[in-house]
């Protein structure tokens, strides 16, 4: 599975898990397994994607190499 797809299937899969959970809140209903599952989720997303202010990090870190 290409890295692209792999990032839409894991979004799908917390969009999915969102609405469980909400619908268990509203219910009363314990959500400790979702919860689990999104943050298991949500971590693989983190080092799939990269953040968007890695280019600001990289190019500081690369100013103050220049200035010494």
């Amino acid at each position: 599975m290409s890295r692209y797809r792999t990032i839409q299937v894991i979004r799908m899969e917390i969009e999915r898990l969102n609405r469980e959970i909400d619908l268990k809140i509203i219910h009363g209903l314990s959500y400790r397994h979702e919860a689990h599952r999104h943050k298991i989720l949500t971590s693989q997303l983190r080092h799939l994607v990269p953040s968007r202010l890695a280019w600001l990090r990289n190019s500081l870190s690369f100013v103050s190499l220049m200035m010494f």
